[in-house]
């Protein structure tokens, strides 16, 4: 059973947003994903990724992953989080991110053109224990096929996993399992005609 301040959250943020409501409404949910009937957010997650269209849940993600930063960036630097930087014209971004809950990891994938438009997007769950790193590195293997998917050709990854981002920075020289999964993943850049890691 979640904590109470968890119970009271959920409703708190999402019964009242018009945001929520509007995307929620555009396959004709109503209300019922709005009512707090889980026992952890990555169910009510798994739920949302059941019943939505593709297109809708890749902004309802975006939606969520703005607010969840702006939520921790209020909560522990007392400010709130500026909009997300727009990639360059003719450039995508791809923000990507994994989280862990009962032995369980839960990703995400949201790409986005330079006017802020959604064009795909992706997500899952894996029954394995990982650690941050791999959790990470297993999420931008992911990405990287959804860009391939969408024909993408220029594009800038962006992960809140430093420690991923400088091993991908500095590939080739890391001779550890990572290293080479890196190398593996950055092999698959190289196809691209422009790709950053940030």
């Amino acid at each position: 059973m979640p904590s109470k301040t968890a119970q009271q959250l959920m409703p708190f943020f999402l019964k009242d947003c018009p945001t929520a409501h509007a995307i929620l409404t555009l396959s004709g949910l109503d209300n019922r994903l709005l009512v707090w009937d889980y026992s952890c957010y990555i169910d009510w997650i798994k739920d949302i990724i059941c019943v939505l269209d593709k297109k809708v849940i890749a902004d309802f993600i975006t939606w969520l992953w703005n607010y969840w930063n702006n939520r921790n960036n209020y909560v522990f630097r007392g400010k709130e989080e500026e909009a997300m930087e727009k990639p360059p014209y003719g450039f995508v971004k791809v923000n990507f991110d994994a989280t862990v809950s009962s032995n369980k990891i839960g990703y995400g994938v949201v790409v986005w053109d330079s006017d802020g438009f959604v064009l795909g997007g992706g997500g899952g769950f894996k029954d394995k224990v990982m650690s941050a790193e791999w959790r990470e590195l297993y999420t931008f293997e992911e990405s990287l096929k959804i860009e391939c998917s969408l024909n993408i050709t220029k594009a800038i990854f962006e992960t809140d996993c430093a420690s991923l981002v400088n091993m991908v920075k500095k590939h080739g020289n890391d001779i550890t399992i990572m290293g080479y999964h890196i190398d593996e993943a950055y092999k698959n850049m190289e196809s691209f005609n422009s790709t950053t890691v940030n």
